[in-house]
């Protein structure tokens, strides 16, 4: 297999032949992997240059579009929006793996620079555009909603995985802050979303260390796997001194839980 074989079977035909190839493999889910860790860095480099601190206010500012993200790419499971784009007759694929986090990227960095020139209080104003862009683009698919039992089970185990956060840290194995918070939120929301939409709704599992957790075990216990390993975050935190690196690492744990989390319960919530 040549190299050009090599980058179609792997990465083209999963994305082109969704019918015929899964989604994830192995060798794009650690070539994913490796991108997004070095994207990561660039990232916090760049919020670094430009004296942006990692700090509560800008968490919570994030979040918005990490849900924006998951939104468009229930939009674009539902067919609202195009898995397909065709410029000059290159073909884009822009609210898929990995297409829509660049999207969702862009839309963050552009709405961070406007907030930054042209707010004083501008970490507020860059959650509110993320909450605005986030609710357009979640009200095409409320009236596709129809499974709102899905809703009830996720926010219930998600409570569980809240629950279980805050009665260690009141043992004292770790201080209750907003940033762990913000772990057991969105880790807790993963694992709840594919225990609820693979054990209850039929659905499968299309990423590969899921489905190596599902044959050893079952979809409860990546459930409790995604709380301990918040759990465990949570208690490294505490270990290490305060600043803006501890900050960013927790802030992308939260985010890699919370966004597919979120889109999961919304293809079960919307019946696609």
């Amino acid at each position: 297999m040549d190299f050009a074989q090599f980058v179609t079977e792997y990465f083209v035909n999963p994305i082109e032949k969704p019918g015929e190839y899964a989604p994830y493999n192995i060798v794009n889910t650690i070539v994913f992997a490796i991108a997004a860790l070095l994207a990561a860095y660039l990232i916090f480099r760049a919020l670094k240059r430009f004296g942006v601190r990692v700090d509560e206010k800008f968490a919570f500012a994030v979040m918005p579009f990490a849900a924006l993200g998951a939104i468009a790419r229930v939009l674009s499971d539902a067919a609202v929006l195009p898995r397909k784009v065709e410029v000059a007759g290159i073909a884009a694929y822009p609210f898929i793996t990995p297409g829509i986090y660049i999207v969702t990227f862009l839309l963050f960095a552009a709405a961070l620079v406007l907030a930054l020139k042209f707010s004083r209080d501008w970490q507020t104003t860059l959650g509110q555009a993320g909450i605005a862009l986030s609710i357009v683009a979640l009200l095409p698919l409320l009236p596709l909603f129809k499974e709102f039992t899905a809703l009830a089970i996720v926010g219930g185990l998600v409570g569980v995985a809240l629950a279980a956060y805050w009665v260690v840290g009141k043992m004292k194995a770790y201080p209750l802050t907003k940033f762990g918070w913000l772990v057991a939120l969105g880790q807790g929301l993963d694992g709840a979303a594919t225990f609820a939409g693979v054990s209850v709704f039929g659905y499968g599992e299309q990423h590969v260390l899921a489905n190596a957790i599902f044959s050893a075990g079952s979809p409860f216990a990546f459930f409790a796997l995604k709380i301990a390993f918040a759990l465990a975050v949570a208690y490294a935190a505490s270990r290490e001194k305060d600043g803006d690196e501890k900050n960013f690492v927790m802030l992308l744990i939260a985010v890699m839980g919370f966004a597919p989390g979120l889109r999961d319960v919304l293809r079960v919530a919307a019946g696609v």
